[in-house]
């Protein structure tokens, strides 16, 4: 089967391809048919990164990068290969490495530290209250709470930080003279 063409520069621009393209279609077309059009023989370059690609992911998995400027820095020091910086992106997705935002865990509260508090400290001081030897006074404080600022992570998976779930404060006590 032929098929004939007499404008491949309009083919071409209609199809948004370059001309030799078409000419390249045409010809295998002719000799193969649509089985010949369905192939794709196209296999790209492989990158000078690929043979460090598994060395690079287990750096990453255990030291993600907080940029792309970080990143690119670790994989310099670790190949070699200086890449910029949208190749370094493209090469750390083609690994499954994402900029990921990091999560937060909230951190759990020792009981074993507070039932020692309570026993040593507080009981103790509780009790001579109650026989009248101190002045024991609950108070509250004013605190700023400590946070945890999330930030996004070039990882494999995403990572959860241990933090404080809004009481772990910075505590301010005030107290003035009885007679002022």
């Amino acid at each position: 089967m032929y098929l004939p063409c007499k404008d491949y520069g309009l083919v071409a621009r209609i199809a948004g391809i370059h001309r030799d393209t078409v000419t390249d279609y045409i010809k295998l077309y002719n000799q193969e048919g649509l089985t010949g059009l369905e192939k794709v023989n196209y296999q790209g370059k492989k990158s000078a990164l690929a043979p460090y690609a598994n060395k690079i992911r287990e750096h990453f998995s255990v030291h993600p990068a907080a940029s792309l400027a970080q990143a690119k820095a670790a994989i310099q020091t670790l190949t070699g290969i200086e890449r910029q910086p949208s190749q370094i992106r493209q090469f750390l997705y083609d690994l499954g490495i994402r900029y990921r935002k990091a999560g937060q865990i909230p951190s759990k509260a020792d009981p074993e530290k507070q039932a020692v508090f309570v026993a040593h400290t507080l009981n103790p001081l509780i009790e001579k209250a109650q026989k009248e030897e101190i002045h024991l006074f609950f108070m509250d404080a004013a605190h700023c709470v400590m946070g945890f600022f999330l930030c996004f992570l070039w990882s494999l998976t995403r990572y959860f930080v241990p933090s404080s779930a809004g009481r772990k404060k910075t505590q301010y006590f005030g107290c003035c003279p009885r007679n002022y």
